[in-house]
């Protein structure tokens, strides 16, 4: 990944990007449980991996990967014999668990343990039609059959930035931004910085 990251970096260089390191991303991630597969959050999830894709070239690298996993077959099995032990690192031998079962998977941590922390700069501060199409739907285009889901906003009160679904169509918009200058400067990076799959 590191010489993908440096090719985008290139191609920033030859554009003339100011922050040839500032590389637009778009992010999904995927919850595993044991009774569900789902890319929707809030599930009991003992697994996630997420996923960032640049969005510079036409190769859409894969740049960086994050993946927690709460279960320990070796903690289960010796927890089943009666001993007290805790995952992860909390026994003798190889622990598969790399977060503790009692944390949250969430796609804002794990998009900041992938380093994303949503300060990717947009040097013009346009936004055109398209780029919101593709923001909310991840499509690039409009397909020939159009679109067969109403698309939807809601609000939250929670202190982050604006989500959204491309599955269903819906924004998430915070309700704490009550500056209009802060509120689109908030929806550009959103916009420019999350196009594609998943929340930012």
């Amino acid at each position: 990944m590191k010489t993908k990251l440096e090719t985008v970096k290139e191609v920033n260089i030859i554009r003339i990007v100011k922050e040839p390191s500032h590389i637009p991303v778009a992010t999904d991630t995927r919850y595993n449980s044991m009774h569900i597969v789902s890319s929707k959050t809030g599930q009991n999830a003992s697994q996630t991996i997420s996923l960032a894709c640049e969005q510079v070239t036409d190769h859409k690298f894969i740049v960086a990967s994050v993946f927690h996993n709460k279960l320990c077959w070796t903690g289960s099995w010796l927890k089943g014999k009666g001993l007290n032990v805790t995952c992860p690192d909390g026994h003798a031998g190889t622990c598969t668990a790399n977060v503790k079962p009692t944390n949250p998977s969430s796609e804002y941590l794990m998009g900041k343990e992938i380093g994303l922390d949503g300060m990717c700069t947009y040097d013009c501060g346009v936004v055109k039609v398209d780029d919101v199409r593709r923001f909310i739907t991840g499509c690039s285009a409009v397909p020939p059959g159009g679109f067969d889901a109403r698309f939807s906003i809601g609000f939250t009160e929670e202190r982050k930035y604006p989500t959204v679904t491309t599955c269903t169509g819906e924004v998430v918009l915070p309700l704490y931004l009550k500056n209009y200058n802060t509120f689109k400067d908030i929806m550009i990076k959103s916009i420019d910085t999350g196009p594609g799959f998943g929340q930012i």
